[in-house]
This record gives C-alpha cells, structure tokens and sequence, in this order.
C-alpha cells in the first residue's frame, strides 16, 4: 500500500487551513499526529493546521523524513492565482477576516509587519513550528485590523483582539497564548515596545 497524504485547501473558522486526508494506516496516521499546532475539524472531518509557507514546508518535509508521499495537486492551482497574504474577497458578511490585506504587487504596511516579523524570527533562529505558529496568528491579528497600520495599533487594539478571539472565535487557552505570544513578539523585540 502507497503511504500517502493529500493536503486540502481549507477555509475554516475564517482562516485559510491545510485539511490532511489520509488512509487509514498506522504509520501515515502517526506522522500526521506529530504535527505541531495540529487541530480537527468535524464539518470537514479532518485534521488541518493553519496554511502558512512555512507550515507547507515544514509538513513536506516532516512526510518526506517518515517516506510518505504528499499529494500537493490541490493547492497547485491556488498558489498560481492567490498570494499568501491575501484572503477571499469580502463576501458581504462583513467579517474583517475576510478581506484582502493586499494589493497585487504592492507592499501595505500589513506585509512590511509580517515580513519583519519573520525575519526577526529567522534570525535568531526560532524553530520551524514555532515560526509558523507565530506568523499565521500574527496575519490573523493583521486581518482583524485591515485598514490599519499595525504599527498605530495601541494595547487597547491588541485587547479588543484577544476578546474577540476568546467571546466570538471561542478559541481555546492555547491558540489565546499562541496569539498573545506572536503579537509580543512583534511589538516588544522588532518594535521595541514595552
């Protein structure tokens, strides 16, 4: 039997996700239970970590190291025609998460955040679960505020998010920390902020 994974692009709880469907073998169900940050979900009966490019990378290479075959084909024609960063187009929900944060071939201050927060983590070497940790909850704060400029949010902002995430997202003590940790990060060691 092949030992294989298929990634699914996934749109869950307002965030791009990578969805794994896999056979029903020890070996493969092992490995996929070994990923950091790793969540199931029941609408789509799978487990699924948020999508970030170093999430893609790590899980590739994580299924190449256990030799494991990663059907990637799903996510081929996405990446051809979307940019990491941006989002579906605002649907009329009104939902802040759902915006596009921007613009082709443009640089918003949202990815000038994102990309000093990444190679802050890079440099002083952070490994791969926790840079892909840090930086999909750090685009998920970026989206909550998407005619901002991360750089005027102020605590209160940053409070504003974390109840949102705990009264309508309901996410649980871990993914609160993992947010709390990753805006920190960015306002305390790249902005030098108290």
């Amino acid at each position: 039997m092949v030992k294989q994974v298929v990634l699914e692009p996934l749109f869950h709880r307002g965030s791009n996700c990578i969805g794994f469907h896999f056979p029903h073998e020890r070996e493969v169900s092992k490995a996929v239970k070994q990923l950091p940050n790793l969540l199931y979900t029941r609408t789509h009966g799978c487990f699924y970590v948020i999508d970030t490019r170093e999430a893609r990378d790590f899980i590739i290479a994580h299924f190449r190291k256990a030799n494991i075959t990663v059907d990637y084909s799903k996510f081929q024609k996405i990446d051809a025609k979307s940019n990491l960063l941006s989002t579906r187009e605002e649907s009329g929900t009104g939902h802040p998460e759902l915006r596009i944060i921007q613009a082709p071939n443009k640089e918003t201050p949202h990815i000038r955040a994102y990309k000093k927060l990444e190679h802050f983590l890079k440099l002083k070497r952070y490994s791969s679960s926790t840079l892909a940790t840090y930086l999909s909850q750090f685009k998920l704060f970026l989206r909550f505020y998407p005619d901002s400029d991360p750089v005027d949010l102020n605590e209160q902002d940053v409070h504003n998010y974390l109840l949102y995430l705990v009264e309508t997202k309901k996410v649980g003590p871990v993914t609160q920390n993992q947010a709390i940790n990753a805006i920190k990060c960015y306002y305390e060691k790249v902005l030098k902020r108290d």
